[in-house]
């Protein structure tokens, strides 16, 4: 399968951001035609409003501290997704997020004093906010 977009560096793109894998598909053996059809998939199933950042978008499969894997096992050195604050998988986050959701899983629109104390936590550790 022909794509639009290779970038020939792949041995690099291990220690790069994920969105240098914007640039590469063909090189590294990723079943393109699996990857075309979930994009497609992903399109009809949630509408135009969700838009893919890349051309080629990396399938990945599971994250863990800084590092993220794809559908075929390489690993890349995640720079972009929140990463700086805890990484993917933290397990302080992990175990909040599931006692929340245990709790009550619901956006902000509506009351609830967690989001509030959140917000004021945060404001505390801002001055001028």
């Amino acid at each position: 399968m022909s794509l639009r977009k290779e970038w020939r560096h792949t041995t690099c793109l291990r220690s790069f951001a994920i969105w240098t894998t914007a640039w590469w598909w063909t090189d590294c053996g990723l079943q393109a035609g699996v990857i075309m059809e979930l994009a497609e998939r992903r399109k009809r199933a949630l509408g135009p409003a969700y838009q893919l950042f890349y051309d080629n978008p990396a399938h990945l499969v599971r994250g863990k501290g800084v590092w993220l894997w794809d559908a075929e096992g390489r690993k890349y050195l995640d720079c972009y997704n929140n990463v700086a604050s805890v990484g993917h998988c933290h397990p302080d986050v992990v175990a909040a997020l599931a006692e929340q959701a245990a709790t009550l899983n619901t956006h902000t629109r509506y009351l609830h004093e967690n989001v509030i104390e959140l917000s004021e936590r945060i404001a505390e550790k801002m001055p001028g906010i």
